[in-house]
């Protein structure tokens, strides 16, 4: 970790810890009931924080091995080559047979020595110093290393071993780890999988020769065991600080090596679906690095191994910073909206007061009613998921060409017979169970059965408790308003700017304090999905059901003698029988349960979470409405720390925009196309700009829209703008433009900052208003075009709306709706505003507010109903290639909002076919006078789903 960025982020943990320490006791008892023990955590993140180095676990892709910045793949990957020539120095042996037994870790340290340390309890450590007598090798690899296979089902008496060199690489703090495999043996894997929570990235060696090199079901192994660390043990790690380094690449031919690394990267897909097929895979051959290193050069193929761990370790420093600050973030923000909970709602009506909480209390008790409910019907949904992947797979397993595939055997494949024939018995059933699996691997590879099932559990559980989590945080706003509502101090605000400014400013979402209060794995939900990847298919789960049966029947019918005569034979009537028992529900369902084990405990979990924070609020509540207190001595007693928490909050913000979040994105990467007349050293005047990300992980040559915020930052408004980027970036839609992130920069009065996003064509504006040839009004043939774009607006729209009660686009046009690049078929929306503030200056004229509702003008409150109207203006627009209100420009605004408010809307002339006259339907139920009378997003959707089917 950055030394000096973790000295300052620790600064600001000592001081929330200071101000904890400080408060009273109901109000710890309130805090610890929703966020758990929070003084013990951040005492632990602290001490992470001080004492861990920069681990790098290193593997291969045959025998996983780990670290804690990189992690290296299979034993015959060449991964003990890889760590030689990365240190410039034979230190750990290479050959086939010689595999990693113990864990080794690789410090710096000025004196070459090793440092064993005993798995016997009261054993001292012992430090041997290398001398130059022997080779290092000899003297390093009886601690670390066994030859015998049979030795590596044994445990090694060696807990680990510490070895020191003086490298620059090691000189920063940095620590690479070699260690065993996974998959190999259980012992290896116990040792693997305790050390997997000091584990932040790796690096993993595949053996490029050996049909690809990805051996999928190591690899599934590895991510499946990194996805069951607790929460706070994923804190340190993220499988997407990886890098897959392809050696022996010399071995593959020239033409064939477009083809092998394909297959790679189809591979790893598989297991990472997000993997950066540019950054986190590089090609290599470690026998030319090495034999040109012994010359003092560094060939390229090395060079960019090299540049490309310095980005794996930027990116794990990164990873890590970015979530202490989150927590620490999330933690104010809950302490934050609890005290200005409390000072807020002590009421002078207590009677009515008291009524208010009671009706949340009520609301909160059917919230977990209603959890249960959706619990009895996820296990029913669990149950109907699992039958089916069982039924299918039997189908499978049944099918002609399948029992001819698995029954048949090459005698050279089989073992020959031993002096018992118990062992040479179990040999075959071996043999048949590996040959089992990897036929539910191939299948499972192709026909993405399991994958199914855990993504269609996740996303039945997300479509139930996404309802949850916004009752809930709706209840939490109601409670938070109680005297608010009672006093009617805000009766100019509608309930959507009561939701909106709790939650900015106070509420957290659901996810957010899952990740300050629960210990379990994958819980927020963009990491949700890590539950649906693959699952590696154990051994141990695959059919034992009659086995010993067909083994003794066989036994006594043929003996060893007739499998000495036909081995083929004989073992292919033991695969039919074999397949005919595994083949059946009772032997399948432990392996199909297996699958989505991982899936079902996580939301299990969860939905034990549930209640535990509905625990909590009704807690808050109770303790509102015995809240003694006055008004003047609550805001006495909790006033100047919620002030002080704030404070520490905008000043996190402003550390976390400047030193963390410059790390994914810098403004110094940013290239801009302005004209001379715009003097970039100076702040911006807010708006759109376009350029390109010219340095940095981004960089491309293709142009991005750079959006300057609207205001100079500092830290008594940052926290709005840091919540505005976080929901933007949870903001993935197909049809909504990538973003990349926010960059800031120091000016004279604060910070500036600008949104950075894609900008992957023209806008609708310039096709359409420019080319009335692309319309429907002048061309029958763009209906379709344009009824698709209209289709995609509105899935955007629905998206948008999804993130957060009261969210919207902002500003609905056609300079907004971007092509998505050459590909006319699809538009993608641009310049999100998440919600809009309205600010006109008297005398100004109409002509920027052409595509709003005159309640929106009038009320300065743009709102979801506003942006129906405004999509209503978009859709006419589309279809005549026109802009809206032509006639009314340059009016003044008071006489544009009397015309419109009287009745007026663009001409919907000639239109003479039923498609038509259904969109001028769509288009006046959009823009309705009044709001309330207005079509919704679903009622536009539906509508669309019916033009579009009609023109099938």
């Amino acid at each position: 970790m950055d030394k000096k960025k973790s000295l300052i982020l620790l600064k600001h943990y000592a001081d929330v810890e200071r101000e904890i320490q400080g408060l009273d006791a109901t109000f710890l008892d309130l805090l610890k009931t929703s966020e758990g023990d929070v003084l013990s955590k951040i005492k632990t993140r602290i001490k992470r924080m001080e004492d861990r180095d920069y681990v790098v676990l290193v593997a291969d892709l045959s025998n996983d091995h780990f670290a804690f910045y990189l992690r290296l793949g299979e034993t015959s990957a060449g991964k003990s080559s890889m760590l030689n020539l990365i240190l410039g120095e034979e230190l750990l042996p290479f050959s086939v047979l010689s595999t990693t037994s113990t864990i080794c870790e690789l410090k710096y340290g000025r004196e070459k020595r090793i440092k064993i340390h005993y798995k016997k309890e009261g054993k001292a450590p012992e430090i041997k110093y290398l001398t130059e007598s022997s080779p290092y090798i000899d003297q390093i690899s009886e601690f670390v290393h066994v030859k015998s296979a049979s030795l590596r089902e044994k445990a090694s008496s060696y807990k680990k071993v510490e070895l020191f060199w003086p490298h620059r690489l090691l000189q920063d703090g940095v620590v690479i780890v070699d260690s065993p495999g996974v998959g190999e043996s259980d012992i290896m894997d116990e040792i693997v999988v305790n050390y997997l929570p000091n584990a932040f990235a790796f690096i993993y060696v595949i053996n490029s020769s050996n049909a690809g090199g990805v051996q999928r079901d190591r690899l599934v192994r590895l991510l499946h065991k990194t996805r069951e660390l607790t929460n706070e043990q994923q804190m340190e790690f993220s499988p997407n600080c990886t890098l897959f380094v392809c050696n022996k690449w010399d071995t593959i031919p020239t033409s064939e090596g477009d083809v092998v690394i394909a297959h790679i990267i189809n591979k790893l897909s598989q297991c990472l679906p997000d993997v950066d097929t540019n950054t986190q895979i590089i090609r290599i051959s470690t026998t030319k690095a090495l034999v040109a290193q012994k010359y003092g050069v560094m060939n390229s193929e090395f060079a960019s191994l090299t540049d490309k761990i310095g980005c794996l370790v930027s990116k794990s420093i990164e990873t890590r910073l970015e979530q202490h600050w989150s927590w620490l973030d999330l933690l104010l923000s809950r302490i934050i909206w609890l005290m200005s909970t409390l000072i807020t709602n002590i009421s002078t009506d207590h009677v009515a007061a008291k009524d208010r909480l009671n009706a949340v209390i009520e609301r909160l008790k059917k919230l977990q009613a209603e959890q249960e409910s959706s619990k009895e019907a996820m296990t029913q949904f669990l149950e109907e998921s699992t039958c089916e992947a069982i039924n299918t797979l039997i189908e499978y397993l049944q099918k002609s060409e399948v029992k001819e595939r698995f029954c048949k055997w090459n005698s050279d494949e089989l073992p020959a017979v031993e002096k018992s024939w118990e062992v040479t018995e179990a040999a075959l059933v071996n043999l048949l169970q590996r040959r089992l699996q990897i036929f539910i691997e191939e299948w499972e590879e192709e026909e993405q059965m399991f994958a199914k099932a855990r993504k269609s559990v996740i996303q039945e559980f997300l479509e139930k408790y996404n309802y949850l989590e916004r009752e809930l945080r709706n209840v939490e706003v109601n409670a938070s308003q109680i005297q608010v509502l009672v006093e009617e101090e805000t009766a100019g605000e509608s309930v959507e700017d009561h939701v909106f400014n709790s939650k900015y400013n106070f509420s957290l979402p659901f996810e957010s304090k899952l990740f300050l209060g629960i210990a379990i794995p994958f819980m927020v939900p963009p990491l949700l999905v890590g539950a649906a990847f693959a699952v590696p298919v154990t051994l141990l789960l695959l059919p034992m059901v009659g086995i010993k049966s067909i083994a003794d029947s066989i036994k006594e019918r043929k003996r060893q003698s007739a499998y000495n005569k036909d081995r083929a034979e004989y073992v292919r009537i033991m695969a039919q029988k074999f397949l005919g028992k595994a083949a059946t529900f009772e032997a399948l369902k432990p392996l199909v349960e297996g699958q989505l084990e991982l899936a079902v405990n996580t939301l299990n979990d969860l939905q034990a979470r549930i209640p535990m924070l509905v625990e909590a609020d009704v807690k808050l509540c109770q303790q509102l409405m015995e809240e003694a207190h006055s008004k003047k001595d609550s805001e006495a007693r909790y006033k100047p720390c919620r002030d002080k928490c704030s404070r520490l909050r905008g000043e996190l913000a402003l550390f976390g925009s400047m030193e963390i979040w410059c790390m994914r994105l810098s403004w110094d990467d940013l290239s801009w196309d302005v004209s001379e007349d715009v003097y970039l050293k100076r702040p911006m005047e807010p708006g759109l700009y376009q350029g390109r990300i010219s340095k940095g992980r981004y960089s491309s040559s293709s142009q991005v829209t750079f959006k300057v915020y609207r205001d100079l930052l500092t830290s008594s408004n940052i926290i709005e703008c840091l919540a505005d980027e976080a929901i933007l970036r949870r903001l993935r839609h197909p049809h909504i433009v990538k973003f990349y992130g926010a960059v800031f920069r120091k000016v004279p009065r604060g910070l500036e900052a600008a949104f950075v996003t894609e900008c992957p064509g023209v806008d609708l504006k310039k096709h359409l208003i420019d080319q009335p040839r692309n319309c429907p009004a002048k061309n029958p043939v763009a209906t379709m075009d344009v009824i698709r774009w209209a289709d995609q607006v509105v899935e955007a729209l629905m998206s948008i709306y999804s993130m957060f009660d009261g969210c919207v686009h902002g500003d609905l046009r056609l300079e907004n709706v971007l092509l998505d690049g050459p590909n006319v078929r699809d538009i993608k929306l641009s310049n999100i505003s998440l919600r809009r503030q309205l600010t006109i200056e008297h005398g100004s004229k109409c002509d920027a507010f052409l595509h709003l509702p005159p309640e929106a003008v009038r009320n300065r409150n743009y709102n979801a109903s506003s942006e129906i109207y405004s999509l209503g203006i978009l859709f006419w627009e589309i279809w005549y290639g026109k802009e809206a209100f032509d006639d009314l420009k340059g009016k003044k605004m008071e006489e544009f909002l009397s015309v419109v408010e009287g009745g007026h809307r663009p001409d919907l002339g000639g239109l003479t076919t039923p498609t038509s006259n259904r969109w001028a339907t769509l288009i006046s139920g959009c823009w309705e006078k009044t709001a309330s009378e207005r079509k919704s997003l679903a009622d536009c959707k539906s509508t669309i789903m019916g033009i579009l089917a009609s023109q099938r």
